[in-house]
């Protein structure tokens, strides 16, 4: 089955959700649950997804979404060599410990 069509269907079946918004904040929302709160063409909606993808490019400020984590191209700025899979690995395994000591936080604070 093709990228399109798997995409096609997931959309019919209520599955996934394709539209344009900015996103105004994002929270944990227990789980693996995002609260995300976002402002499009119908006004601001907040909504409880399992996950976001951010299709804006390199104009989007990372840094003001306290829950969101980013590796690859998003981080020339930052990292200008984020493109070989050495540096992805490396920054992968940055996220998965930080998501790690943020999981064990909330365990521990449950």
């Amino acid at each position: 089955m093709s990228i399109a069509a798997c995409l096609r269907r997931l959309r019919a079946t209520g599955a996934v959700d394709v539209g344009e918004a900015s996103v105004v904040a994002l929270e944990p929302a227990g789980g693996q649950a995002i609260a995300a709160t976002l402002r499009g063409p119908r006004g601001e909606q907040r909504l409880l997804v399992d996950g976001l993808v951010d299709a804006t490019g390199l104009v989007f400020e990372v840094r003001r979404s306290g829950h969101l984590y980013t590796l690859g191209a998003l981080r020339r700025g930052e990292l200008w060599e984020t493109t070989a899979v050495p540096e992805l690995r490396a920054q992968a395994a940055r996220i998965a410990a930080a998501l790690t000591r943020r999981t064990d936080a909330a365990l521990v604070s449950a």
